[in-house]
């Protein structure tokens, strides 16, 4: 009887659901962006663990050191992704593109 409720019950938009997951996560993502480094590695993935903070409209706000590579990367190429995990295992994820 539960599940034929929840097949018609009102549902968050998949952005209010990113938003909320991202409001109510650890405050640990994986940030991915395009390394710049002028090394063999230029062009490659760069992904490192970063905290964040989240804004009043559930968006993740950083925080990066002048030297932080991943500030050089979205200096360079502002394309980048980051994934977010609920709480609570892996109930839930956020994969934000930008």
């Amino acid at each position: 009887m539960l599940m034929e409720h929840q097949k018609t019950a009102a549902r968050l938009t998949a952005a209010e659901e990113a938003r909320t997951l991202v409001y109510y996560s650890t405050g640990l993502g994986v940030l991915g962006t395009n390394s710049q480094a002028s090394s063999p590695l230029a062009g490659y993935p760069a992904s490192a663990m970063v905290g964040f903070a989240v804004d009043e409209k559930g968006r993740p706000i950083f925080s990066f050191s002048s030297i932080s590579t991943h500030k050089q990367d979205l200096l360079k190429d502002p394309r980048a992704s980051f994934t977010v995990a609920s709480k609570v295992g892996r109930k839930g994820q956020a994969r934000l593109h930008g």
